[in-house]
């Protein structure tokens, strides 16, 4: 029986344009033999996120498989020497069904600004880990936790990209003041939630269930409903954007931020659009103008598929949906459309019209008012409904708390 431990290497990541490049240096591996144990260490010559891969004969043994792990592993890390990471695999790693077997270990570091593709964050205990592919989150992107215990979030790579953010007059059509047509461009990558935030990652933060959809049964995986902008950034504080980005202790946002240490947000306007079009300049990021039963139930949440009954104590097959029931857009995100309108963080005018000149990073308003943009249509919106589109604005005050309004968590990247 032949038994190698091997060190992959790999000083880089995905790095923005004006990122320094975090390099990780004198990686070195042991195993005890008597308990198993793995230790890896390793140089990190700036702060970065940090990701470990354990192979066998050069295959990832999976993220599932490292529920031992400890320390510095898929995560942020800051600078400095002999860093380390402990793994005890129990019977895993290394097999000893296999006769000829040569153990890696890949390390990667990634620049602050341009970190892996997916974000885990656990909002019971805080931790927050990061994972280079879909293949490796663990559990799968659909595993029930990340509707109830963890938030998961997509990289959204906008990273200073030109899109056209509104619509053209023959899809807006009554709101084609709303959706002026302009040239937006988004200076830096963003996490966006890969769901709507549900009914149990509210009631794990902040303790209560506000949701009107709420049936015992049912009530955790569907989205949350009934929170206004206040409850989720805060009523003194959490009013101030775009002056700043803080939020009220006492909201949803201050809770996750305080537990995580991560400045976790609502998406802006312009992300929240850029997110949900996926690439495209149709009414449906399917690649389609037409707005019916046939094109929105496959995608979306709506009267026409059950979102329209409402009656008390409704299972789910009406009200709301579990969030992800629907087919994603191209960039992996589930119910961009249909299901709950969502917050967008930036003030708007009464009548929720948008900018109409070219900008970079636009943030909304910086005048006094207490009206905030809205996107994606709700399940109660019956298909024609203009309401049901990638481009429609809506907005309401930031006080507004009805069935029909929820969220989903982002996170800007500087």
């Amino acid at each position: 029986m032949k038994e190698k431990i091997a060190i992959l290497l790999v000083g880089f990541g995905c790095v923005a344009t004006f990122a320094a490049v975090p390099t990780v240096s004198n990686v070195h591996v042991e195993q005890d033999k008597m308990t198993r144990e793995v230790t890896v260490t390793y140089d990190l010559d700036a702060d970065a996120v940090v990701t470990a891969d354990f192979m066998t004969n050069g295959v990832s043994i999976g993220t599932e498989n490292y529920t031992n792990a400890v320390g510095t592993m898929n995560c942020r890390v800051a600078a400095g020497t002999g860093r380390t990471i402990t793994w005890r695999p129990d019977r895993i790693w290394p097999d000893h069904q296999i006769t000829e077997k040569i153990f890696g270990v890949r390390v990667r570091a990634w620049a602050l600004n341009a970190p892996p593709p997916y974000m885990v964050a656990d909002v019971e205990n805080g931790e927050v880990r990061y994972y280079v592919s879909a293949e490796v989150v663990p559990g799968g992107i659909s595993n029930e936790v990340y509707k109830t215990r963890k938030l998961l979030f997509r990289l959204i790579s906008a990273n200073r990209r030109e899109f056209t953010m509104g619509a053209p007059a023959s899809i807006a059509g009554d709101y084609a003041s709303h959706e002026t047509l302009h040239q937006v461009t988004l200076t830096n990558d963003f996490y966006l939630g890969v769901y709507e935030t549900t009914q149990r990652q509210w009631e794990l933060v902040k303790g209560n269930r506000p949701s009107v959809a709420n049936n015992d049964t049912y009530y955790q995986m569907r989205p949350v409903e009934n929170v206004s902008y206040q409850d989720i950034r805060g009523s003194t504080l959490g009013l101030q954007w775009p002056a700043n980005d803080a939020v009220d202790a006492d909201s949803f946002l201050g809770v996750l931020r305080e537990r995580t240490g991560v400045r976790f947000d609502l998406p802006t306007d312009a992300q929240w659009e850029y997110a949900c079009k996926a690439g495209t300049m149709t009414a449906l990021y399917i690649g389609t103008n037409t707005v019916n039963a046939a094109t929105l139930n496959p995608i979306a949440r709506n009267a026409n598929n059950g979102g329209g009954n409402w009656s008390s104590g409704v299972g789910t097959n009406g009200a709301t949906a579990v969030v992800g029931t629907y087919l994603p857009n191209s960039f992996g995100l589930y119910d961009m459309i249909g299901n709950v309108y969502e917050w967008c963080i930036d003030r708007c005018p009464s009548n929720a019209a948008m900018g109409s000149e070219d900008a970079i990073d636009p943030l909304g308003i910086a005048t006094a008012t207490d009206y905030r943009v809205k996107h994606g249509g709700s399940a109660e919106g019956s298909p024609p409904s203009k309401y049901l589109r990638a481009t429609y604005r809506g907005m309401n005050t930031s006080n507004t708390r009805h069935r029909s309004m929820g969220f989903r968590v982002a996170l800007r990247l500087y």
